[in-house]
């Protein structure tokens, strides 16, 4: 990754009365709904990361972000695996249009969020707005 490519934050939590300090990774890549960054046509985004609707172009909206999450979380607790890429993983925008992710093999009640997070036929589903 390049210099200035991303910004690191650190996020202190505590935990059994000492604070351990996690890494937080911000890319950078924020698309607004007026924005003319790219010429019409063009995705921007990360290959893998990228909600269905977004890969087809459509504009993006909060459940995109939310589907970013979901991979993020599935690979957090699958060692970094990604949840599509025992499809093709020289193609992982296919495999996110074309397939079902994987299962997490996690307790059942975070691998049911995950699950709903990665939630690619309609993005109303993973998590309704306004919803805490």
């Amino acid at each position: 990754m390049p210099p200035g490519s991303c910004t690191e934050h650190q996020a202190s939590q505590r935990h059994a009365g000492h604070y351990r300090r996690s890494p937080l990774i911000d890319f950078g890549i924020a698309i607004h709904q007026d924005d003319t960054l790219t010429m019409n046509g063009l995705i921007i985004g990360t290959p893998g990361y990228m909600a269905p609707e977004r890969v087809r172009g459509d504009r993006a909206q909060t459940a995109s972000d939310l589907f970013s999450l979901g991979v993020l979380l599935y690979q957090t607790v699958e060692g970094g695996c990604s949840p599509f890429a025992h499809h093709n993983p020289a193609d992982p925008n296919n495999a996110v249009l074309s397939h079902d992710p994987l299962l997490p093999g996690c307790e059942t009640g975070l691998a049911l969020l995950i699950m709903r997070l990665l939630n690619g036929v309609s993005p109303r589903l993973r998590w309704p707005v306004g919803v805490s």
